[in-house]
């Protein structure tokens, strides 16, 4: 349900975000287990020499952290998000949250699909626009980049073919 591959001069993770929305039954050992392999994954992709052989971390995943369809998706609706904060525990806290973990280990960029619609975010962290500058936002960035391309496919379609 989530694995890691190289690929030139990429690091790539990909991870299962269903996890982060759990039935009444609380969150399970799989998010937790999970977690900590990302976790390490991207303390090993972060030693000098994986970083000098691979510059670039992409991770993605399923439900977006961040959405500009507030209509559709519930989590967009909300200023916290279970993905991006955690879930919170029966004291209160959030925990597991993959924003802050994404943002100290170096994540360049973050693919998600689910909202139906593309969406391209300056490098962003806890709502805040993090860019290298203003002259060139994405070049040495401060937070991940968020790209959502979550198009549908259509159920019914024809293709007609002249000969």
């Amino acid at each position: 349900m989530y694995y890691s591959w190289n690929l030139g001069p990429i690091h790539f993770i990909a991870f299962n975000t269903e996890f982060y929305y759990p039935n009444k039954t609380n969150y399970n050992t799989i998010l937790v287990e999970q977690f900590h392999w990302i976790q390490k994954n991207l303390i090993e992709a972060n030693k000098p020499r994986n970083r000098e052989k691979r510059p670039w971390i992409i991770t993605y995943g399923h439900r977006p952290m961040y959405c500009t369809n507030l209509g559709s998706v519930p989590d967009c609706r909300r200023s916290r998000s279970n993905l991006r904060d955690g879930i919170r525990t029966k004291k209160q806290r959030r925990v597991y949250g993959l924003e802050t973990l994404f943002m100290e280990n170096g994540v360049d960029i973050s693919f998600w699909g689910h909202v139906h619609q593309y969406a391209r975010f300056w490098p962003i962290y806890q709502y805040r626009v993090r860019n290298g500058s203003e002259e060139e936002p994405y070049k040495n960035p401060k937070a991940p980049v968020h790209i959502t391309s979550g198009s549908p496919v259509r159920r019914k379609f024809v293709i007609r073919m002249q000969y």
